[in-house]
């Protein structure tokens, strides 16, 4: 009977978790229990026997009631599976922990002592850690992503129109990925920072074209970016915020020369899948959650004295963008040169 893995978290965190779901699928059938884009992004993991989704697992009763008791039928399918264990992390809500533990019955639960691990460390030790403290041996720790030769083959075909060497860009993140936003994008650079690192490489023969990456909503990033390209070069930079679904994307990110991006989901994607990667870090802490994978990866970090703030009441609070925004040019040049393409 299989194991079930229940782990409600967004698409980086996930991503950052394969090690471990890894090393759980080498001890038996293995069945994964998310959110909505955890079978979009990890459908074709051969590791996993099924993935089962839910949207808002915590949801109050009355939004459970509207949205047709998606909690309620899905603890009815689980409750029938028979698995011989349930894990998940004790990071999850109270509220998640109980709904698991009212489905699961008679079923052992292990529940991973992450918190034990403390948050001082990266977020992928600490997953292994976890997983290596519940008796589970965790060989491969790398985080990765499958991409299927017929994915790769069409998403290189997609890119050749644009040339040889495509940089992929992300320079929006879960702050700018909703029409309505509550912050400014606190972990991107600005336009014109983006525009004099994109044409200096276009200039020095570095890249061939990019292509900005991103949800419909971050398109608003990469019109900027494009409008404060010299309009010279302005052709080379092709928007494709909303054209890329989450299911294309490790395939997309594969087939590029590189990806530049900001602290977010698609820079984990993109290390998990090999392509050599250059990290943006500003509020955010590269030592816990620095993109890892087989490919390249050079960081740069803002320099501000007040990062990282993230999760504290400045970074809630914060307007200015200091640690990014006043990231002077060589320091971007500079981490490029690491990737030594």
């Amino acid at each position: 009977m299989p194991t079930l893995v229940c782990y409600f978290a967004r698409v980086g965190d996930l991503v950052m978790l394969t090690p471990v779901l890894k090393a759980l699928a080498a001890q038996g059938p293995l069945e994964l229990c998310a959110r909505p884009w955890a079978r979009t992004l990890l459908g074709a993991e051969p590791y996993l026997a099924a993935i089962h989704i839910i949207d808002k697992p915590n949801a109050p009763w009355w939004q459970e009631l509207l949205a047709g008791s998606p909690r309620r039928k899905l603890t009815a399918l689980l409750q029938t599976r028979g698995y011989d264990r349930i894990v998940l992390l004790d990071r999850e809500t109270p509220g998640i922990t109980a709904w698991i533990r009212s489905f699961a019955g008679a079923t052992p639960l292990c529940v991973l002592p992450h918190i034990a691990q403390g948050t001082a460390g990266h977020l992928v030790d600490a997953n292994i850690a976890a997983a290596e403290a519940a008796g589970i041996a965790v060989a491969d720790r790398a985080p990765t992503l499958t991409v299927s030769a017929e994915r790769r083959a069409a998403a290189q075909q997609r890119l050749a129109a644009f040339g040889r060497r495509v940089v992929a860009v992300q320079a929006g993140s879960s702050l700018t990925h909703r029409w309505l936003r509550r912050q400014p994008n606190l972990k991107g650079l600005t336009p014109a920072q983006w525009a004099r690192l994109l044409a200096g490489l276009l200039a020095d023969g570095q890249a061939d074209a990019f292509a900005l990456m991103g949800s419909a909503p971050e398109g608003r990033e990469a019109r900027a970016i494009i409008a404060a390209l010299p309009a010279t070069v302005r052709a080379k930079a092709h928007d494709l915020t909303g054209a890329v679904p989450l299911g294309e994307l490790p395939a997309v990110l594969a087939a590029c020369h590189a990806c530049i991006s900001v602290d977010t989901g698609p820079a984990h994607i993109a290390a998990a899948v090999g392509c050599p990667l250059l990290a943006v870090f500003g509020p955010t802490d590269p030592g816990r959650f620095l993109p890892r994978g087989a490919g390249r990866i050079a960081v740069v970090t803002g320099s501000a004295p007040c990062r990282p703030c993230h999760g504290s009441k400045l970074f809630r609070t914060c307007q200015a963008n200091i640690c990014l925004s006043t990231m002077p040019d060589n320091a971007l040049r500079d981490g490029w040169t690491k990737l030594s393409l």
